[in-house]
């Protein structure tokens, strides 16, 4: 949706849908194979490996989570360069585009499991801490909200770095950058886990925010850094890290190496924005307005995906085509999850996104 800051630019909401898809069919496929193969709910036990790097991926397509975190450094690092930013403003839109959505989620879990409520764990979830242990967990309405966490914390800094970078330039980027990364060092040196600390925090998904600042800040200054060699670039990027990623474990390694993955992730993921950035405008009218379309509603297709995937497992009501338990998960999630995640994402934007998003105001 269109935005009184940042100068409206389609092709970034054709990334959010492409993002929100590659999630939604990453937990399809993990949960209904486990189910299919074990007949058990999904857990990290035997995860999937495959020589296939396509397939690899899917698998591993948990790095497309990073897109959403690097493409909101990058948006409001271009809309914001050379601007005075407003705290409270900038805030009072973020809680417009956050809350709202994910307070009737927690109603819902709250109402249909009150006796997991605990008014600590409830106060610390609605103050974005969700991605901490303590957190009300109520599955599987409250099961993406880790990520809004991070993202909120985010916001929550994003003023003072851009006043910084406004100020001093690209050389804070890069200070910060190497000042993240040492502290993840240090933290796993201390025994942290290099896994979670990289995944489920800040200070691991730091270096994506920052990324995406810098690059936006650039191309906000007036470089002409668009250019479809970068879209590739990164398609390859995607390809092999996943490739290797699954080669290596996949996701539930815990190797110290993965303090330097968030970084790796980012620079894939911003090669494939401002690639796609330069080639979207080559795209078919009609294929490019579904994108857009797709992207509108992919903070409710994040929210809900892993809603549908659940009651479809819980049910047992998945696809079976065949004995292959990867291609009937394919299957379930492309023609069940998907239909019935936009419907109630269309659902939810226009009942719930959409009118709190009217209210936002100008701050810069």
């Amino acid at each position: 949706m269109k935005s009184q800051n940042v100068g409206y630019m389609a092709e970034l909401d054709h990334i959010r849908g492409f993002a929100a898809l590659t999630i939604l069919l990453y937990h399809g496929l993990h949960v209904f194979s486990y189910q299919l193969r074990f007949n058990e709910p999904f857990s990290f036990n035997y995860w999937i490996e495959t020589n296939n790097p396509f397939m690899a991926l899917l698998v591993e397509a948990h790095i497309s989570l990073s897109l959403f975190m690097v493409l909101s450094g990058f948006i409001f690092a271009y809309g914001n360069t050379g601007r005075d930013i407003q705290y409270k403003r900038f805030l009072y839109n973020r809680v417009l585009r956050i809350y709202p959505l994910m307070i009737l989620f927690l109603i819902a879990g709250i109402c249909a499991f009150p006796k997991a409520f605990g008014l600590q764990s409830f106060i610390q979830t609605v103050l974005m801490m969700g991605n901490v242990n303590g957190r009300l967990d109520i599955w599987p309405f409250t099961a993406m909200f880790w990520a809004l966490s991070v993202e909120f914390q985010f916001y929550l800094l994003f003023p003072l770095l851009m006043l910084i970078l406004n100020r001093n330039g690209v050389s804070f980027i890069f200070a910060l950058l190497s000042l993240v990364i040492l502290l993840r060092f240090i933290a796993v040196m201390h025994g942290a886990s290099p896994r979670d600390m990289s995944y489920w925090t800040l200070l691991g998904r730091a270096d994506q925010f920052l990324i995406g600042m810098l690059v936006g800040y650039i191309l906000a200054s007036g470089k002409k850094i668009l250019h479809s060699i970068y879209f590739f670039i990164g398609l390859i990027g995607f390809v092999v890290l996943a490739f290797w990623f699954n080669y290596q474990g996949g996701w539930p390694v815990n190797e110290d190496w993965r303090i330097f993955v968030p970084t790796i992730e980012a620079v894939i993921c911003i090669c494939f924005i401002i690639g796609y950035c330069a080639i979207a405008k080559h795209l078919p009218n009609f294929l490019f307005d579904k994108l857009t379309s797709l992207g509108v509603v992919s903070f409710s297709v994040y929210l809900w995906h892993y809603v549908v995937i659940s009651t479809i497992q819980k049910g047992n009501w998945l696809v079976v085509f065949t004995n292959d338990p990867y291609f009937d998960a394919i299957s379930t999630t492309l023609l069940l999850v998907l239909p019935i995640t936009l419907v109630l994402s269309s659902l939810t934007w226009y009942a719930i996104e959409k009118p709190f998003l009217s209210m936002r105001c100008r701050y810069n």
